[in-house]
């Protein structure tokens, strides 16, 4: 465990950008608002030795365990999103190139499958491993989705499900995920509106097969530079996390939800249903959600209180003298800002937290919390430590 130097952290330098967040396993699931790799990197540069575990207690797709596996630094996360923690365990898994090699046969088998299906029998190498397309069974999915999309997703589906490989089962399971909102008619990935998508017959098959294929190299990439110490994930809400012991970690580095701003549950309702994860439950515990905030009295005392309670959690579980950081952004709720960062910060502090610093930097594009003509939008990076 390393002490906080008095020179000041560099975030944000001027070589950070998008194509940071493509490398290696990063960019293998779209995931909104997840933070900038330079983030924990930073971090764990300043704040950790070899030996020590870092935290993220709200890992979402997995940013904090990529950068601590790159780093040689044991890591540990926690999500209540069962997605995930999915996708970040598929990025943080070594899997060999045998394996890896073997997902030819899998693309292979699921044309050939589709061939019948669509009466292109000529094309067809093998009719061997016909399997019957997997597809749930949900409110209004013919309206979201065209029923040759149907088809071909749940082909793939059955034929993933079919991999006796349990990590080569979710690293293919991850692709399908990733290529799930963009052949429904769903806008995009933070618009809940329906549009009339032209995506043609085998159109569904081609992006699984070019995401699968960019998977497989950026793993092969990643294998070849992480480390292989231990990284483990956990699907609890950390509210009421039984699963780490007290003191268990040296460095915390986090992004917790929001207040007022995303609901994952109703973005990524689609990839429950075709994973077969319970969105239901999943939205019961989900913390700061729009649609549970925007509208009701009290909204930012329920949200103080969530927070209080996972705050405590990461007190116990950091040991002493080891340092917490906390990425936020601000919210607007029923037309007032309200400074989450800073309240976050005396929350923490109220639970024996001694406040360290407190980075400001503007950030750019709406949600929720935030509309387009609200100017000077601000996400803080709070660096606490337990003394």
């Amino acid at each position: 465990m390393k002490l906080l130097s008095s020179r000041p952290l560099k975030f944000f330098d001027k070589n950070m950008g998008k194509s940071d967040k493509e490398t290696f396993t990063h960019g293998f699931h779209p995931w909104f608002a997840s933070f900038h790799p330079q983030v924990p990197r930073t971090f764990i540069k300043q704040f950790t030795s070899q030996g020590d575990t870092v935290l993220d207690p709200f890992c979402g797709s997995g940013t904090t365990l990529v950068e601590a596996k790159l780093a040689g630094i044991e890591s540990i996360g926690i999500d209540v999103n069962p997605l995930a923690c999915l996708i970040t365990k598929v990025k943080t898994t070594p899997i060999n190139d045998e394996k890896l090699s073997s997902c030819a046969n899998l693309l292979e088998n699921i044309s050939s499958n589709l061939n019948v299906l669509f009466g292109q029998t000529t094309l067809t190498k093998d009719k061997r491993a016909l399997l019957e397309p997997k597809i749930p069974n949900f409110r209004n999915r013919d309206y979201w989705f065209k029923p040759h999309v149907l088809t071909e997703l749940g082909t793939i589906k059955a034929h993933i499900d079919a991999l006796k490989d349990n990590d080569l089962r979710d690293f293919c399971s991850v692709a399908l995920s990733s290529i799930i909102v963009g052949v429904s008619n769903q806008q995009h990935e933070t618009k809940y509106k329906r549009v009339d998508k032209k995506v043609g017959l085998y159109a569904t098959y081609k992006k699984f097969e070019t995401k699968l294929k960019q998977m497989i190299d950026k793993l092969k990439e990643f294998n070849k530079v992480a480390s292989n110490r231990g990284c483990k994930v956990y699907c609890e809400d950390l509210r009421h996390c039984t699963s780490i012991e007290n003191e268990t970690a040296d460095l915390i580095v986090t992004s917790p939800p929001y207040l007022n701003a995303w609901d994952y549950n109703l973005y990524q309702k689609f990839r429950f249903y075709w994973l077969g994860f319970d969105r239901l439950k999943f939205r019961s515990v989900e913390i700061g959600a729009h649609l549970k905030h925007a509208y009701i009295k009290d909204s930012v005392k329920i949200y103080i209180e969530d927070m209080r309670l996972c705050l405590h959690q990461m007190y116990q579980m950091l040991r002493r003298g080891g340092h917490c950081s906390i990425v936020v952004g601000e919210a607007v709720v029923q037309g007032e800002r309200v400074d989450v960062g800073k309240i976050l910060r005396d929350v923490a502090t109220d639970l024996g937290f001694i406040s360290e610093k407190i980075y400001t930097r503007k950030i750019f594009g709406p949600h929720f919390s935030q509309s387009r003509s609200i100017g000077n939008k601000i996400e803080r990076i709070i660096v606490l430590r337990k003394p």
